[in-house]
């Protein structure tokens, strides 16, 4: 029984060359340390004043994350001794009839033996998922790194074991069985895909805190918080959604936010002297103009206009060049975002092969000389790439910027334990929102994916007002004097 002994035995055995422990418990093992994580943000809640409306929550949350550590360790156990006895019935006498009949009803049993053990760690590990996503939601700020590492191993668990139940399920002839569990495990699979997006979630609530915690030394400086400035030239539904959005956000971390909504028919010389005034004005620490603008009125005005200083969204010829040259610069968000991500999941970059879906000025290219920067390998490909899944399929991180293509990369485009971050967004005919990759395909073949909702978005409003945040300390002591809080631990991403 390998739980009554050191975890190293264990270790030792997985890399031997035995048949036996394997896949499946070490996707258990994943499991019980992401519930064991859970349940000890949970602890690390309970007894705290700020947190005395949950308290009751919190205990049960306790208790069942307890429980599921405790069921997956037993199935660490019970998929190794599946295993073992399906390693064994390989082994049975078969040189007559009867021999081989026999030898295959019992690998026929052991299959289903063998497929049952990883279906549950799948489904136990959809149901973990739920319950970091709610400890994530009202446990302890102070620790969500921990919550967010526990959500990773849980669906790392889940990915792994369900290829796992996929591969025995092949080898099994009862079809209505087979498709029985089949079923079992797309729930569970579907489960845990919906959850997925949570891990962006618990870091962009990290991130929220250390912004608090920023915005408050600001206050506690300098007397006032640091102020935001959206300004919206005319506008549809979908940007003022947007726009609502960051000032909701801005509020929630104490910064000052309001917008200077235009009308459509505004002049250039009106919308360039609204900008110059907020360039000057000492309440202002960001800027930030909704785009897209009315046709008659030029991007290129609002960037040379804009004062490089209070470009939050990096925008500015000075920010392009300065990240260009690798000086202190203010970035655009949504690639600040994907950075924000792969720094956080821990995803080594200097020397790795990454490979950008896209040239757009505000995503692909600057987050080309952002990789640049960390010593990564980077091509960008575009619409006029050739054999696309020629590079593609070199990559060890791999970034769609909004291409426009529903579903464009597919698992057989995908490097196997690659890392695909997923940027676009594609409206159905049908309803529903897709990204440029094909989820329910990459996410067997791809070590980390982000969903599509629910991935970058979220992340990308919290970075604008993290660039607003690093704006007002650079007008206070200057870029090199900038004088930013501690460092957090990132998160570490698990093998999936």
């Amino acid at each position: 029984m390998y739980l009554e002994q050191p975890l190293q035995i264990y270790l030792d055995d997985l890399a031997s060359a035995k048949s036996t422990p394997g896949g499946g418990s070490a996707a258990a093992l994943s499991g019980a340390l992401g519930a064991g994580l859970a349940s000890m943000v949970a602890r690390l809640t309970l007894g705290k004043i700020e947190y005395a409306g949950v308290q009751r929550e919190i205990e049960a949350l306790m208790q069942q994350t307890e429980g599921l550590r405790e069921r997956f360790q037993q199935l660490m156990q019970e998929d190794i001794d599946a295993y073992g006895r399906l390693s064994a019935s390989f082994k049975m006498p078969h040189e007559t009839g009867e021999e081989r009949a026999a030898r295959t009803s019992a690998i026929q049993a052991r299959l289903l033996e063998a497929a049952l053990v990883p279906l549950e760690i799948a489904e136990r590990s959809a149901e973990l998922l739920q319950l970091c996503q709610r400890i994530a939601e009202i446990g302890n700020v102070n620790v969500l790194s921990d919550v967010g590492i526990g959500s990773m191993l849980a669906s790392s668990a889940g990915a792994s074991a369900g290829r796992l139940v996929h591969i025995n399920l092949r080898a099994l002839k009862d079809f209505e069985l087979v498709s029985a569990l089949s079923d079992r495990l797309g729930t569970a699979l579907e489960r845990i895909s919906t959850c997925s997006q949570q891990v962006t979630n618990i870091m962009g609530a990290e991130i929220k805190a250390e912004l608090r915690e920023d915005v408050s030394r600001y206050v506690e400086e300098q007397g006032k918080a640091p102020g935001l400035v959206i300004v919206r030239v005319g506008g549809d539904a979908a940007s003022g959604v947007y726009s609502k959005a960051i000032l909701r956000l801005a509020g929630e971390v104490g910064m000052r936010a309001r917008l200077e909504q235009l009308p459509a028919g505004t002049s250039s010389d009106e919308l360039r002297a609204l900008l110059i005034q907020l360039n000057n004005d000492d309440d202002t620490q960001g800027i930030i103009v909704q785009m897209p603008l009315p046709a008659h009125l030029s991007q290129k005005m609002v960037a040379d206009t804009v004062a490089a200083a209070k470009d939050i969204d990096g925008i500015s010829p000075r920010s392009a060049g300065n990240l260009f040259l690798s000086l202190p610069s203010l970035l655009p968000s949504t690639a600040a975002a994907v950075m924000a991500i792969l720094e956080r999941l821990q995803v080594p970059l200097a020397g790795k092969r990454v490979v950008i879906l896209g040239r757009s000025n505000v995503v692909g290219k600057p987050l080309a000389m952002m990789l640049l920067q960390k010593n990564s390998t980077v091509t960008v490909c575009h619409s006029r790439t050739k054999n696309l899944s020629g590079y593609t399929l070199q990559a060890d991180v791999l970034v769609t910027t909004a291409v426009g293509h529903a579903n464009l990369v597919t698992a057989d485009m995908v490097r196997p334990g690659a890392v695909v971050i997923d940027v676009g967004i594609n409206a159905l005919p049908g309803g529903g929102i897709v990204g440029d990759i094909d989820f329910a395909s990459v996410k067997w073949v791809a070590s980390a994916l982000t969903p599509t909702p629910g991935g970058v978005g979220p992340l990308t409003n919290i970075m604008l007002l993290k660039q607003c945040m690093q704006a007002a300390w650079w007008q206070v002591k200057g870029e090199d004097g900038y004088d930013s809080p501690p460092a957090r631990k990132p998160v570490t991403q698990p093998t999936a």
